[in-house]
């Protein structure tokens, strides 16, 4: 079965890396990942220390506070934003060992931070994973380089779908892109955060590696 999601995603993404109007306004998953890499921003919850930030849904009359969430963070929680809308802001966070949330939050109660336009050659290097794929980045053959090997799967029966990528390139402030054949993927680095989006040519059917990874530091 075709996952929908990720190929409207794909739709996005011939001809390039566009920034179209449909990522703009759609604040979900896979969406968010595909926006493009200089949108991207790292952000703490600010607010009274007993305060509850919630999150707001999508929709026509969206976000607003009839579309509120039960889900909800506190000040100090930190995450990673991209598109805002007047005076909301789309987010991502992610708490260990649960699934990632994504939602409007009020700009408000965020504390936002303009990334690294041009971080250390070593912030890109490590083991970026999440639950479906992982990114090893090394030093490339030549200085300045990096080089990037990554492997992603879908489905969890017998016969899992499975894709990969292998490349060398220099960094372009912070962001990367990595060609293998077929296979295109940007990289954006954020703070703590590398968000990653492909062309959906990188393996079977609804094998993706556009997402947003964290370092893995078990690996």
């Amino acid at each position: 079965m075709i996952d929908l999601t990720r190929f409207a995603t794909a739709l996005l993404m011939i001809g390039g890396f566009s920034n179209l109007a449909l990522a703009e306004q759609r604040c979900e998953s896979y969406f968010f990942e595909a926006s493009p890499g200089d949108q991207f921003r790292s952000a703490t919850v600010i607010g009274k220390e007993s305060s509850r930030i919630y999150f707001h849904d999508r929709g026509e009359m969206c976000p607003a506070e009839g579309c509120r969430r039960d889900t909800y963070l506190v000040p100090g929680d930190r995450l990673l934003t991209n598109q805002t809308n007047d005076d909301w802001v789309c987010v991502y966070f992610k708490d260990v060992g649960k699934a990632p949330v994504i939602g409007w939050l009020p700009k408000k109660q965020l504390n936002i931070v303009t990334p690294n336009p041009h971080p250390d050659l070593d912030a890109w290097l490590g083991n970026w994973a999440n639950d479906r794929s992982r990114l090893h980045i090394g030093l490339g053959p030549k200085s300045g380089t990096v080089a990037v090997y990554g492997t992603a799967h879908w489905g969890d029966g017998p016969a899992p779908h499975t894709g990969s990528v292998e490349g060398t390139a220099m960094p372009l402030g912070n962001q990367i892109r990595i060609e293998d054949g077929a296979c295109k993927i940007n990289l954006s680095l954020v703070g703590e955060w590398l968000i990653a989006a492909d062309n959906s040519r990188c393996g079977g059917l609804n094998v993706t590696f556009t997402s947003v990874y964290g370092k893995d530091q078990h690996r």
